[in-house]
């Protein structure tokens, strides 16, 4: 599964570190890194906590 760069780039965008999106998301940032480097999917309801808080929309966040 490639790396979620959107997601990475988004993040860095909002000058987050994983740990801070993470805590903000109310998810570890274990799953953050996981999403970033494609080991693990995010579902729905964890792509819109993080949509949230990167003020961006899920299609602009997710790999096509």
């Amino acid at each position: 599964m490639p790396a979620n760069t959107k997601l990475r780039d988004a993040r860095l965008s909002a000058k987050l570190t994983q740990l801070q999106l993470a805590e903000e998301c109310g998810l570890t940032e274990i799953k953050i890194s996981r999403f970033e480097t494609g080991r693990q999917r995010p579902l729905a309801g964890e792509m819109d906590l993080i949509s949230g808080v990167l003020k961006r929309p899920v299609k602009k966040l997710v790999m096509e």
